[in-house]
């Protein structure tokens, strides 16, 4: 209550929680980050899911907060699907990312906490540069990554998130 935000612990999804702990745990995903309360905490705590890749938002179900980490590890028959004939109404704001609009590099920069320098670690896709004819790069600054192996693990993370010409839209969908 001190630290937090003065909200009960039963507001907390702690399944959720701990399953994304041990997630993290299992990946080696250790940050080193200071929260001082000279900035407001939800701009801390929004720079810790930016680090780990994942989601905050109150359960639909339990109307707590749940944490979700953004990974390849669901069931594809898990997933509904919906069609015309099962729910799914209209397709709306359709937008595809221009070749202009991928990124073929990322350079995440970040600090060793042991000799207080400024690093930086760089990944790129070959494939993508050739084939767009020049450099498209982007550059992420994660303050609480301690080592160069987990700064290129979220390059890698981050290019592939952007190094896709995947489809935007809105659903509208029946209950």
């Amino acid at each position: 209550r001190d630290w937090g935000r003065g909200l009960s612990r039963d507001w907390i999804d702690e399944t959720t929680w701990l399953k994304a702990a041990e997630t993290l745990y299992n990946e080696g995903f250790g940050l080193c980050l200071r929260y001082n309360r000279q900035s407001e905490l939800s701009g801390f705590i929004q720079e810790v899911v930016d680090h780990v890749g994942g989601s905050i938002y109150p359960d639909r179900s339990t109307g707590r907060l749940a944490l979700s980490l953004l990974r390849n590890d669901y069931d594809l028959d898990d997933i509904p699907l919906f069609t015309y004939d099962s729910g799914l109404i209209a397709l709306n704001d359709v937008e595809t990312a221009s070749q202009e609009d991928l990124v073929n590099e990322v350079i995440v920069k970040w600090t060793d906490p042991i000799t207080k320098t400024d690093r930086s670690a760089r990944v790129q896709n070959l494939a993508l540069n050739q084939s767009m004819g020049a450099s498209n790069s982007t550059t992420r600054t994660y303050a609480g990554v301690p080592d160069v192996d987990l700064a290129l693990r979220l390059c890698q993370r981050d290019l592939e998130a952007n190094s896709n010409s995947l489809k935007r839209f809105s659903l509208v969908l029946d209950r």
